[in-house]
């Protein structure tokens, strides 16, 4: 039994990465951006191992899965948006991915942003926030969602800051869901 549990689970993260590649096909690349004295880039195969670093420091020495890494090391320059000090080192990072259950109304997901402890309180992850939004803005998006745990007061003023609305209290596992709906022009 625990075979085919394991099975199961390594066939959904194929299709999670197989619709993940097929959605960021359209995606454009980001562009770098300078905010005082950082940088927003995107995030290269060769910035990878930085930003599992980090990742890992940031959640308590969890890592990413192999599907989410090679998402991220082909397709990274289009879902993530890295934070670097002027020296080039990566000091944040804001990643993405499409849900299944989220694709079809064109959607992208918020699945981490971090910031290294020693630059907080700079709103930092207010700026790759607002950046990402206008970034994706300008794709045929409709929104970004967000889950954040109820007690990451943080997180929660981060993303009301950068215009992230409340959906619904649908709380999983301490979990509440945010959305951030573009404004289309009217013609």
């Amino acid at each position: 039994m625990r075979i085919f549990k394991k099975i199961f689970h390594e066939l959904d993260g194929i299709k999670f990465l197989l619709r993940n590649i097929k959605a960021t096909k359209k995606l454009p690349k980001i562009n770098p951006k300078k905010i005082g004295k950082f940088l927003i880039e995107p995030g290269y195969k060769k910035d990878l191992n930085n930003i599992l670093m980090l990742h890992r420091l940031l959640r308590d020495g969890r890592n990413l899965n192999i599907w989410r890494k090679i998402l991220y090391s082909s397709r990274g320059k289009k879902l993530i948006f890295l934070l670097k000090d002027l020296n080039k080192k990566v000091i944040g990072f804001e990643m993405f991915y499409f849900k299944k259950d989220e694709i079809e109304n064109k959607i992208i997901h918020e699945a981490f942003i971090g910031i290294n402890k020693r630059y907080r309180k700079n709103n930092l992850s207010v700026h790759l926030r607002k950046y990402s939004i206008k970034h994706f803005s300008n794709t045929n998006l409709t929104a970004i969602s967000t889950n954040i745990p109820s007690k990451n007061k943080p997180s929660i003023i981060s993303a009301q800051k950068s215009g992230f609305k409340l959906c619904k209290e649908r709380i999983k596992k301490g979990n509440i869901r945010y959305f951030y709906y573009f404004k289309k022009k009217k013609y």
